[in-house]
This record gives C-alpha cells, structure tokens and sequence, in this order.
C-alpha cells in the first residue's frame, strides 16, 4: 500500500504551532538576537556617556572643597535624613552631604535627586529638588522586568535544547 505525499509543513515543528512570521518563532532568530544585542549595547553606551557626563564624586568635593567651589552637582538617589532650619543632611552609601535651602514639602525618609553648585562651606546650593515619588513601585517594575527577561532567556535555551533533541 502506497501514501500519497502530503505538502510541506509550512510551521517548524519545534515552534509548537508558531506561525513562521510570529515573533517567538525560530525565524531570522540570529537576526532578533543581534538587534536585542545592539539595543542592550546602544543602552549602556548612553548610560556610561550620561554617567560621565552627569555623575559628580561628592566624595572627592567634600574632599578639596577650595578645588570644586562653584562646580555644578547633580545628585541621584540620595536619601533625606535630617531637615535642620534651611539645610538637609542627604545619604548615599558613597557619601553624606548637605544641601540647602529645603523645599517646604521635603520630608525625613523622602528619596530625592538635585542639582544645583558646590560651595566651599561643603554645602551644595540647590536649585532644583526631586522628590522620586512611588519609589516601591518603580523598584517592583525593575525586578518584574528583570524576572520577564530571565524568563525569556530560559525559554530560549529550553528551546535550543528542544531542538537538538
């Protein structure tokens, strides 16, 4: 008894079903992951180049404050810790600083960035307060992002392992 042929699959049987166009499928999968290489290289590149750019070593000011008196500072994630009269104590786990003068809405315990200019006093005149409101949740988007990628890639090597079964 002879079988008739029967056509061409037009899916990859390791796709489970996936269309050839469906952007999980194993089509142009070099291409995808050059690209997502490209847009995570693109990504750290403007990081580091806005690092350099904006990132100022409050360590090293509190350090030599004749040599940066008058240097702009842009401060990133600092926490408020005190608010006495006009002047707030702000941590960081690289450095403990002043600023001033205090916004009449900042409050202990409030995470914060600001830029303003090194004084020689060690204090730093600011000249724009932000108050990172929703702290929790932007931390809680980070990681959920983060557990999506880990749970792409593992889908991924799962499927490479699929396939050469």
């Amino acid at each position: 008894m002879t079988t008739a042929p029967t056509a061409p699959s037009t899916t990859d049987p390791r796709s489970r079903g996936l269309p050839p166009g469906h952007p999980l499928s194993d089509r142009f999968r070099w291409l995808k992951v050059l690209a997502l290489a490209a847009l995570l290289g693109a990504g750290g590149w403007h990081l580091s180049w806005r690092m350099d750019r904006d990132v100022v070593d409050v360590g090293e000011m509190l350090a030599a404050p004749e040599a940066h008196a008058g240097h702009p500072v842009y401060l990133g994630n600092f926490k408020v810790v005190s608010i006495e009269a006009d002047q707030a104590e702000l941590w960081s786990p690289w450095a403990v600083t002043r600023a001033h003068p205090v916004p009449p809405d900042l409050q202990v315990g409030d995470a914060i960035s600001l830029r303003g200019t090194f004084g020689l006093d060690q204090r730093i005149a600011a000249a724009e307060w932000k108050v990172h409101e929703g702290l929790l949740v932007k931390k809680l988007i980070g990681i959920s992002a983060l557990g999506l990628v880990l749970l792409l890639v593992l889908w991924e090597l799962l499927a490479l392992r699929r396939a050469r079964a």
